[in-house]
C-alpha cells in the first residue's frame, strides 16, 4: 500500500513531463503491488445489537409503509422514505465534527479491490460536497437491508406484477414514452429475480429517462465531440445530473441521491462501473437490483403540476 502511495505522484509527474513510457512502466509496477493489497488492509468491525423493542419498531415502520389495501400509495411511500435526506446528512457531519473532530479532518481514500485509489475525499472544511456524498452513500448502505425487507413485504402483501409497477411509474410524464420498451423487459427480469439482466437493462433506462427529461426542460441532450467537427454525442448521466436546470427542477435530495447511486466515485458509481465492466459478479445481487428499482420509484414522484384554479 505504501509503495502504491509513493508511486502515484511519480506517475503523475512523468505524465506531466511527457514521459509516457516511464509512466506506463510505473503503472505496471503499481498494478503488480496492488495484487497483494488485501494483506495490508485490516478489517475493523463494530457489532451493533438490535433490541426486541427496536425490531418491533422496524416491523411497525415497514407495515406503515406498506399500508393495507393500496399498492400505488405503498409504492409512493416507499419511494419517498428511502431517498436519503441531504440536510440530515449535513447535521450528522456537524455532529461528527464536534464529537470526533479528527474524523472530520483526516482525508479519506477509497480503494478498489486491486489496490488503486478510485476517489479521495478531503476534510469537511475543504471538501464539504465530497463529505456529504460519502455520508449519503453510507446512509444508502445502512438502509439497504430495510429497503430489501420492505420490498419483500410489499411483494408478500400485494404480489405486484410488472404491469402494476408500470401503471404506477407512468403516472409520471418521465415514463410516458418508455412503457413498452426495455423498461418493461428490465422490470420483468426484476420480477423474475433475474438480477443480472434487470441491472444491465434498467440502469441505461434510468440514464435515457433523465436525458429525455432534460430535453423536455428545453436543454440540449447532445454535445459536440472534441476533435471531431460536425459530430454530436449524447450527454452522459454525469452531465445530465450536473445541469443546473435539471438540479433546479429535481429536489436536492433526489439529484444528490441519483448522483451517489449512479455517477459518483465516492458512492456506488453504479452507472459508470457497469458501463466500463468494473462491477464484480457479487454486485449483481438483490440488494443492488432493489436499489435500482427504488430509484425508478423515486423518479416517478415527478408529476405534472396542476394549474391553480383559485376559488
Amino acid at each position: 500500500m505504501m509503495a502504491m502511495a509513493w508511486l502515484q505522484p511519480v506517475i503523475e509527474r512523468y505524465e506531466q513531463e511527457g514521459l509516457k513510457t516511464e509512466a506506463e512502466k510505473l503503472q505496471l509496477m503499481s498494478a503488480e503491488k496492488g495484487k497483494n493489497i488485501g494483506t495490508d488492509l485490516k478489517e475493523v468491525s463494530v457489532q451493533v445489537e438490535v433490541t426486541q423493542e427496536e425490531q418491533e419498531a422496524i416491523a411497525k415502520l415497514v407495515e406503515k409503509l406498506i399500508g393495507t389495501d393500496d399498492l400505488n400509495a405503498a409504492l409512493g411511500r416507499i419511494a419517498t422514505y428511502f431517498v436519503p435526506k441531504a440536510n440530515d446528512a449535513r447535521k450528522l457531519l456537524e455532529r461528527i465534527r464536534v464529537d470526533a473532530p479528527l474524523m472530520s479532518i483526516i482525508p479519506i481514500s477509497i480503494i478498489a479491490g486491486d489496490g488503486h485509489t478510485t476517489a479521495r475525499v478531503g476534510s469537511l472544511d475543504e471538501d464539504p460536497d465530497g463529505r456529504l456524498h460519502k455520508q449519503l452513500a453510507e446512509t444508502v448502505g445502512f438502509y439497504q437491508p430495510f429497503l430489501a425487507r420492505t420490498l419483500a413485504r410489499l411483494k408478500e402483501k400485494y404480489a405486484p406484477t410488472t404491469e402494476n409497477v408500470l401503471d404506477f411509474l407512468c403516472q409520471s410524464p418521465l415514463f410516458e414514452q418508455t412503457r413498452n420498451g426495455l423498461l418493461r423487459d428490465g422490470l420483468l427480469a426484476y420480477e423474475r429475480e433475474d438480477f443480472v439482466k434487470a441491472i444491465y437493462v434498467l440502469v441505461p433506462q434510468v440514464e435515457d429517462i433523465l436525458r429525455n427529461f432534460l430535453g423536455h426542460l428545453g436543454r440540449p441532450t447532445l454535445k459536440t465531440v472534441k476533435g471531431h467537427p460536425g459530430v454530436m454525442d449524447a450527454r452522459s448521466m454525469n452531465e445530465v445530473l450536473r445541469d443546473e436546470q435539471m438540479r433546479s427542477v429535481l429536489t436536492e435530495n433526489l439529484w444528490r441521491y441519483l448522483e451517489v447511486v449512479y455517477v459518483d466515485k465516492r458512492g456506488l458509481n453504479l452507472r459508470n462501473n457497469l458501463a466500463h465492466g468494473l462491477l464484480s459478479p457479487d454486485a449483481f445481487s438483490r440488494y443492488v437490483a432493489d436499489r435500482v428499482f427504488h430509484t425508478l420509484l423515486a423518479l416517478s414522484l415527478m408529476r405534472v403540476m396542476e394549474p391553480n384554479r383559485g376559488d
